[in-house]
């Protein structure tokens, strides 16, 4: 009997941890890349489209790898102007910070099968 009323008080107070996180809500973390010449913030969210997002300091560019393919890119100015609107048709894209001026830039990219445009943020220093 002792057996079993153990058992059952082990299984309650699993049972009732187990409810207790399960309620809790992950914490979100962007994905920040500080260069000296620019920063690029990435919602958690948006970042699970891309398998990788880093700075190659090799061609000084930002490299996006994405989980499907990547149909367009626009980058947006501070003045929500657009300054590029680029066709990608592929999986990788590298990002110039040479190409932008010193400012602050949505950009938004367009993979294919989204049903959201992709966003991160870039200001150039």
């Amino acid at each position: 009997m002792k057996n079993l009323i153990t058992t059952l008080f082990l299984a309650l107070a699993f049972l009732s941890s187990t409810i207790s996180f399960a309620n809790v809500e992950p914490s979100t973390a962007n994905l920040l890349i500080e260069e000296n010449t620019f920063t690029l913030n990435m919602a958690e969210e948006d970042n699970l489209h891309f398998n990788s997002v880093y700075y190659c300091t090799i061609v000084e560019k930002v490299c996006f790898k994405a989980k499907a393919q990547i149909d367009m890119v626009q980058v947006i100015d501070s003045n929500d102007e657009i300054v590029m609107f680029l066709p990608i048709g592929a999986e990788v894209m590298h990002l110039s910070m040479d190409e932008l001026s010193s400012g602050d830039y949505t950009i938004n990219i367009i993979l294919e099968g989204a049903d959201k445009v992709v966003k991160t943020n870039v200001s150039k220093k």
